[in-house]
């Protein structure tokens, strides 16, 4: 993913989750929803 896609999907976050990671560029994004099989 590219810096500026990152920057899109951040925009739609619903929740910020801060974590001890130090690593620069360390994105974790969750998705919330339903998966229906």
């Amino acid at each position: 993913m590219t810096s500026t896609g990152s920057c899109e999907r951040a925009k739609r976050v619903c929740a910020v989750i801060a974590t001890g990671e130090t690593a620069l560029y360390a994105h974790l994004f969750l998705e919330k929803g339903v998966v229906i099989e």
